[in-house]
Order: structure tokens, then sequence, then C-alpha cells
């Protein structure tokens, strides 16, 4: 069992940190052209995705050797991690503002202030947050069964 959740937290991090760069790149290349890479570099996300789903993987496997019932299990896994989201969301609405350096506009030469793009910001790492969750789920079926 533990070695089946482990693949599908493994795969399912790696496949979170790919949609999380492709979403990062949505905002770079859009015309807005928002660079977050000082917040969400390739390492950052890895680590966020990967550590997410490994916390929900020991999480299943302790709860399955406790509980015996997957419907259970899930179900209560569930609604820990809406909670656990819903709790990461307001953990970083109560942060302080990034500072971001550099933005494309500024070399380009367009005088603007580095911090307001940090009012599109929010909008940009609020979805970041539930990838991994949805991953988790979308790969869970695949592997354990």
């Amino acid at each position: 069992m533990f070695k089946k959740a482990f693949f599908a937290a493994l795969v399912a991090g790696i496949f979170g940190t790919l949609v999380c760069v492709a979403y990062t790149m949505v905002y770079k290349y859009s015309p807005l052209e928002l660079d977050f890479s000082e917040q969400t570099s390739l390492t950052n996300l890895l680590a966020y995705n990967l550590g997410v789903t490994m916390i929900i993987c020991f999480l299943f496997v302790g709860l399955m050797k406790l509980i015996k019932k997957e419907n259970i299990v899930s179900v209560i896994i569930g609604f820990l991690l809406s909670g656990g989201t819903i709790a990461l969301i307001l953990f970083r609405l109560g942060q302080p503002d990034p500072v971001f350096t550099v933005t494309k506009a500024m070399e380009a030469g367009i005088v603007l202030n580095p911090n307001e793009s940090v009012a599109y910001y929010g909008g940009f790492i609020n979805p970041i947050i539930f990838i991994p969750v949805l991953s988790w789920f979308t790969f869970k079926p695949l592997f354990i069964k």
C-alpha cells in the first residue's frame, strides 16, 4: 500500500509542478508580461508540490492503517485537504506583500512601480495552492485501487 501511495504522490507532485510552470508561463507571456519567478521559481514549485503530495501520502497510509476502509479514509482526507488549502490561503493573505525587483516592463524602459505587480500576485498565487491537492485526487485512482 505504501509503495503505491508513494508513487502516486511522486507522480502527482511532478505533474503538479508541470501544471504550475505552465500556469506561470501564461502570466509571463500574457500581454501584462508579469514575471513572478522571483517568488515562484522551478525549485520552489517542485518543493511545494512534492512536499504537499508526500504529506498527503503519509497521511493517507497512516489513516489506512488505522481505519482500513478506503471510502472513509478518502472522505477524511478530502475534508482535511479542503481545510488545509483554505488555511493556506488565509495564511498567505496574512503575509506581507512580496517586493519584486525586476519586471519586463521596467527592462523595456516603461517606468512602473515594481509593487504594482503585487496587485496581480494574489490572483496568481491562490490557484497554485490547490494544484497539488487536485493532482493527488487525479492520480490516486490510477495507483491505488
